[in-house]
Order: structure tokens, then sequence, then C-alpha cells
């Protein structure tokens, strides 16, 4: 976790939060605005009693965290903007072929592990890996932009202005 000291850097770590949220997994990324970083927190540690105590370091740090820092949770990409993401890597295919086969990965029942089964038979994962990346970084801009986040003097705000 390394500070965030400007609005490329929130930008970046943003995106790379929406990208790497996991379909299943009861855990949320933040923007802590004590430390001005992006974190990953598990949903049960904001139940827990105050008296829990643990010998896990990285279950401390995910406490102390949860109950002592400024937090606010990043959106996690819908699986609607998900599949959008897919679909415009299909479409920038130049080879038909290519296109069909992400096309048709993209409307069967297990959609998100067709889709990347099917890039990587087709040998696409580099270009994949970079477009998402890329996507994301444009859908963390907006919501960026959406939440009016900025910089005051090096400190991470959200202007209610």
């Amino acid at each position: 976790m390394s500070r965030i000291n400007n609005k490329d850097e929130l930008i970046v770590a943003v995106g790379n939060a929406m990208e790497n949220y996991i379909n299943g997994f009861a855990a949320g990324w933040y923007i802590d605005y004590t430390d001005q970083t992006v974190v990953m927190i598990e949903d049960y540690i904001f139940e827990l009693d105050d008296n829990k105590k643990s010998d896990v370091s990285w279950e401390k740090e995910m406490i102390e965290i949860a109950k002592n820092h400024q937090l606010e949770r990043i959106d996690a990409p819908s699986d609607a903007t998900k599949r959008q993401v897919m679909l415009d890597f299909a479409q920038q295919q130049p080879d038909k072929n290519t296109f069909g086969h992400l096309n048709f990965s993209i409307i069967q029942q297990q959609e998100f592990a067709s889709f990347d089964n099917v890039v990587r038979e087709l040998r696409l994962d580099k270009w994949w890996t970079e477009f998402r990346k890329e996507e994301y970084q444009r859908i963390a801009k907006k919501w960026i932009k959406k939440k009016r986040f900025d910089f005051i003097d090096g400190q991470l705000v959200r202007r209610t202005d």
C-alpha cells in the first residue's frame, strides 16, 4: 500500500481495486482517507465486537484500519459493466472469427469464466489484460469525478461544494 499523492495515482489505485473485485468474495476495497491509500477489508471485520483479538497480522491490521480510519467503499463494478468491458474487447478484434468466439463466450451460462477460457485459447491474454486495465482506469476516472474526489494541499478530500 503506497500513499496516494494526486488524482492520477488515485485513478490507478481505484481502477486496480475495481478490476480486482472478486465475485462471491465477502470483501470490499476502500479509500482510506487516514493513510491516503486504497485497502481491501473483509466484510466480517466491520462486524467484530471491540473486544475481538487476533493473532494473525493481516487480520490485526484490517481491524485497526476498520475501527480507526476514515474509509469510503469503492463501488464494485456491476456484472453489466464487466460484460460491457468484455464486449468492447471483443468488438475491437480485427479478425471476425476471434470476435465471434469471444462474443459467443459472453452469452454462455458462466460468461466470465467462458470468456477468460476463450481469451487463453486464442492467446489474447496479454492484450486482454492491457485492455481491461485501461478500461477500469477509465471507469475509475468517471467514478472519482462523480464522487468529487480531489486533493487540497496534498490531502485527499471529497469536495462538497
